[in-house]
């Protein structure tokens, strides 16, 4: 499309053969509050971003076998 848009039916296309998804969430201020990867249907990674004053205070990795890292800045 004129700004580079997949529809549902084209990004269904790609995934089937094999591409990766990835979904990013905002919250009202426009920062990004969570993001995933999809690879074959099936969650690769999820990440979930905290903010303090407008800055990234913590972040929260799950990976494919469910396992956490939580990294504090």
């Amino acid at each position: 499309t004129a700004n580079n848009e997949f529809s549902s039916a084209q990004a269904d296309s790609c995934i089937a053969k094999g591409a990766s998804k990835c979904i990013a969430y905002f919250n009202p201020l426009g920062l990004v509050s969570s993001f995933e990867k999809r690879l074959g249907g099936k969650l690769f990674f999820h990440v979930q971003y905290v903010y303090t004053d407008g800055r990234l205070a913590q972040q929260r990795v799950v990976n494919s076998d469910g396992q956490e890292n939580v990294f504090t800045y």
